[in-house]
């Protein structure tokens, strides 16, 4: 069985659609009389009332009834859809009826991506967004680019809680300002005072850093427990900054009675 390519007024060939699709769409109204089609072993174009006369009755004899198309379709609703399959809406298809339409995308000849409209309604849809269209596609509009479908939010409220990157970098810092402490030590024992200050800033760095994490995660969490979790990571890093804090401040005030003892015992 041949296989046509179609050429309707936008201009655009569609195809190739095996001979049997052709005549569906000749009988639906969609490939009308002066629409051109050519085969894939003929190249040349020809309209389609001359390569299928038996479709296109002639025109009515003034004084007769014209003959009605046999299609159950236009029976059912009345034709209020227009639609663009190169998203060209200056010169639409239709009007057709909702299961020509219906029918149309069951056959590949309207895909998710292609325009349709109503009266009354202010701009043109993705064919994917039209709730009578809704599955009518081998693949379901949404799907993602990588073949799978989108997930939605029912699944993602679903999904287990995780960890709250806050948390876990709450407790890295505060077990960092410890090890911080003990370099401070070691360089006041050592006597290294360019080693003490360059410690002691981090170290308070990194205390405050875990303490505002540990605080941060404990509201993500509390605001969302379904989706978060590792509230005790973060009270852990918290407490360990508290921890290095109040240790800042007991180094700081020793640091400065030594100095106070030793400004006096030079001044006498």
């Amino acid at each position: 069985m041949d296989e046509y390519f179609i050429q309707s007024d936008h201009g655009d060939p569609t195809g190739p659609y095996p001979e049997a699709r052709v005549r569906t769409l000749i009988k639906n109204g969609i490939v009308k009389s002066h629409h051109r089609l050519k085969s894939l072993d003929n190249p040349t174009w020809t309209e389609a009332s001359s390569l299928f006369p038996e479709l296109f009755p002639s025109s009515p004899v003034p004084g007769t009834d014209p003959i009605e198309p046999d299609s159950k379709d236009d029976t059912h609703s009345p034709k209020e859809w227009f639609y663009a399959v190169d998203s060209n809406q200056a010169d639409p298809d239709g009007p057709v009826s909702t299961e020509t339409l219906q029918s149309l995308a069951r056959e590949g000849a309207i895909d998710p991506t292609a325009k349709i409209w109503k009266e009354g309604w202010p701009d043109w849809r993705d064919a994917a967004d039209v709730s009578c269209l809704a599955g009518l596609w081998p693949i379901a509009p949404g799907s993602s680019t990588t073949g799978g479908p989108e997930p939605s939010s029912d699944a993602l409220e679903s999904a287990p809680p995780r960890m709250t990157t806050s948390a876990i970098s709450s407790l890295i810092l505060g077990l960092s300002s410890i090890m911080f402490a003990g370099g401070n030590m070691a360089a006041y024992v050592f006597q290294q005072w360019a080693l003490l200050i360059v410690f002691g800033l981090v170290f308070l760095l990194t205390s405050i850093l875990a303490v505002v994490l540990g605080h941060l995660s404990l509201s993500t969490i509390k605001k969302q427990p379904d989706r978060w979790t590792g509230r005790g990571i973060g009270i852990s890093g918290m407490i360990l900054g508290y921890v290095s804090l109040a240790a800042t401040a007991i180094i700081a005030v020793v640091l400065l009675f030594v100095v106070v003892l030793q400004v006096g015992q030079i001044a006498r």
